[in-house]
């Protein structure tokens, strides 16, 4: 995966140009490199 864009929800142009998006849950601040999470895959 490649991050696109900048992480706040109202940047929809962005969205518009992913593939999927990255379930994580509003109170995480940090994810360790390896951390399993949800995936949507939009494609």
């Amino acid at each position: 995966m490649t991050a696109v864009g900048p992480p706040a929800s109202h940047h929809l142009r962005w969205l518009a140009v992913s593939n999927c998006l990255l379930d994580i849950p509003e109170d995480v601040t940090q994810l360790p490199a390896g951390t399993t999470v949800s995936v949507w895959n939009l494609s």
